[in-house]
């Protein structure tokens, strides 16, 4: 996903000449929209021919069945006709469980490899910290994107924080130390921060919260970023991966187990952020936990959040047909399309009456996904 200038200039490339375009979207998995990227913008894209491709070969039809639900009960709710199809011979399964913690614990224990999912990146880092207090010895960990990212990004700056508190700015080290130092208090910082709704710091104020709840100081959070940067390995050999969505998203794993801090608010993103985490499962089971289905099912499940009643356009119609002419496939020869090729929408066969999903994702750039990673809507 590109942002709202690329968007646009993208848009207004393919827009001129005449040449064929094949554009591939999958709405449910628009997971940016807090950084101003929005499908909206796919609405100036024309076009003359719309087809669906709900199959996909990732993952068997328990998930494909949830993907469907998740889809239906949106906000921004699915075609009623609309429905994902996975391949009846992946053994992928749906395991609704209490506690993720000891389906983790479970995993292990049965020697399973699992990717570990969570929405914020406090949530991800509370859960690594209690998977390596009861780590064996002959298991190891991984993050994606790199720990020594994560730690950059999200931990460094909370000793920053405790720094700030204690008044000792000489020691600030992380790559914020220009803006921190500019605070003459950890408070004005704090207030600032939840004035304007900073979304980069304020997760960081979570994670800075519990550590401080726990009698741990900056001392401590060094000695278990090391602690923890011992025992990380390449994560096709680690035991358990731990990632957020946004860092998750293009991937495949085997056995994923979602975190409880999905659909906190009933708004589109996180309606879709649940739909791609859900996804990301290609072989063993997804493990989501009941809180998680409940919310999708309950009163915020079916509350419409303030997102979809403000868009001003049909959610799933991205792409209208009023920017290319008419005429616009008369100016190919004959001989450059395939023969069997419709000359009408309504020509396709059935299976393509119904615009749906199922894109095969592609991964975005570490340096892009670790602007976006900081999960904007932390607690």
């Amino acid at each position: 996903m590109l942002g709202k200038d690329c968007t646009d200039c993208m848009l207004d490339l393919l827009s001129r000449g005449k040449f064929a375009r094949v554009i591939a979207c999958d709405p449910h998995q628009n997971i940016y929209q807090f950084n101003n990227v929005d499908g909206r913008y796919l609405a100036k894209m024309g076009m003359n021919y719309r087809m669906s491709l709900p199959q996909s070969f990732r993952f068997g039809n328990d998930i494909a069945q949830l993907l469907t639900r998740i889809a239906r009960t949106s906000p921004a709710p699915a075609d009623p006709t609309f429905q994902v199809r996975g391949m009846p011979e992946l053994q992928t399964s749906l395991e609704v469980v209490e506690d993720p913690s000891r389906a983790i614990q479970k995993l292990l224990g049965e020697n399973k490899k699992m990717t570990v999912l969570a929405r914020k990146n406090s949530s991800l880092f509370f859960e690594a910290m209690n998977v390596i207090a009861s780590l064996g010895e002959n298991k190891s960990i991984s993050f994606i994107g790199g720990f020594e990212s994560f730690s950059e990004n999200h931990l460094v700056p909370v000793m920053d924080l405790f720094y700030l508190g204690q008044g000792c700015t000489d020691q600030i080290q992380s790559k914020f130390r220009n803006y921190l130092t500019k605070f003459p208090s950890l408070e004005s910082l704090r207030s600032k921060c939840e004035r304007e709704q900073d979304m980069e710091w304020l997760p960081k104020f979570t994670i800075y919260d519990k550590l401080r709840g726990q009698m741990m100081g900056p001392e401590k959070l060094e000695a278990l970023i090391r602690d923890i940067e011992e025992q990380v390995i390449p994560s096709q050999q680690a035991d358990v991966v731990f990632s957020t969505v946004h860092q998750a998203k293009g991937l495949g794993f085997q056995n994923v187990v979602l975190l409880e801090d999905y659909l906190d608010e009933a708004t589109q993103e996180e309606y879709n952020i649940f739909y791609v985490a859900c996804s990301r499962v290609s072989t063993g089971s997804l493990f989501v936990a009941k809180s998680s289905m409940q919310a999708l099912d309950g009163p915020r499940g079916r509350k419409r959040g303030r997102e979809a009643q403000d868009l001003d356009f049909d959610y799933l119609d991205f792409l209208d047909d009023d920017l290319f002419p008419d005429d616009f496939l008369e100016s190919f020869p004959e001989e450059n399309l395939p023969e069997d090729f419709p000359e009408h929408p309504e020509d396709f066969p059935d299976t393509f009456e119904h615009y749906t999903l199922e894109e095969e994702d592609t991964q975005e750039g570490e340096e892009e996904e670790q602007c976006f990673e900081d999960d904007c809507f932390d607690d």
